[in-house]
């Protein structure tokens, strides 16, 4: 019986790190198509997984991937979301992310008051003019 728990141990042990051995690193930085600037923090996401890791200040990320093909979805807000295709044996990539400009065409503001004096109000106060 000792012999049968060592042998499942074992087994369990040899099963594990080859699970682990099956993941690669890929590394890389997100960057404004334009500009060439860092896009700080940025989302990555391996597609069809739930591995999702998010770049640092100066858009530079790492992250554990399958082995193999993958492909990585790139997102911030204020970009336009990138699907990169990565081969089996790329560990570096390079993404640039292009600005969505949104259009603006009307603007609505709301107020929580209708009779409150400025000094009295708990928001931001602003006038327009035009």
């Amino acid at each position: 019986m000792r012999k049968l728990g060592s042998l499942i141990i074992l087994f369990l042990l040899v099963v594990s790190s080859s699970a682990l051995a099956q993941q690669r690193t890929v590394a890389g930085q997100v960057r404004d198509d334009v500009t060439n600037e860092e896009i700080s923090f940025p989302q990555i996401t391996v597609d069809g997984t739930t591995v999702v890791t998010v770049g640092g200040e100066d858009g530079r990320f790492s992250l554990q991937v399958p082995q193999g093909a993958v492909r990585l979805i790139v997102q911030r807000i204020g970009y336009r979301s990138s699907i990169m295709d990565l081969d089996a044996d790329q560990e570096v990539v390079e993404v640039r992310l292009t600005v969505d400009y949104l259009r603006v065409e009307e603007l609505v503001v709301t107020g929580l008051a209708t009779e409150t004096r400025r000094q009295n109000l708990p928001n931001s106060v602003g006038t327009v003019d035009g």
